[in-house]
């Protein structure tokens, strides 16, 4: 099999890729600068957003040679955003059963029975997946 001689004939040089990603990008660190905002934990905040901005960086050095669909990509931010979350809150003190019980009346826990915070398992769950 051939190599196309035309990059533009590649389908990651779409210009819907062009235009989607950035905007993507901008909005996550926007999600992300938000985050930091009367955080419950701020001495740990910085270690905690660490990781996400090294591979933020990490991203941007290589986007041009690892080239991932819009598909990819999302998948990619949304599993950055969990991060970006549980550095928010520490992981271990999401407020998930808060959220829920605002939602439909019931905590996340008491539905399963859980007696700890499993935020951290939803987020290596998403690693894996």
């Amino acid at each position: 099999m051939t190599a196309p001689a035309d990059e533009s004939a590649l389908p990651h040089a779409t210009p819907e890729r062009a235009s989607f990603q950035p905007v993507i990008v901008s909005v996550f660190v926007l999600l992300a600068a938000l985050s930091c905002i009367q955080a419950p934990y701020p001495a740990d905040l910085l270690l905690q957003h660490s990781p996400t901005t090294v591979i933020g960086l990490l991203w941007l050095l290589c986007k041009d040679r690892v080239r991932l669909s819009n598909a990819s990509f999302m998948l990619v931010v949304l599993f950055m955003s969990l991060h970006v979350l549980g550095g928010r809150y520490i992981y271990s003190f999401v407020p998930y059963d808060d959220w829920s019980r605002g939602l439909i009346g019931r905590s996340v826990s008491s539905l399963f029975g859980w007696e700890r915070n499993h935020y951290d398992r939803l987020v290596h769950f998403s690693f894996g997946f």
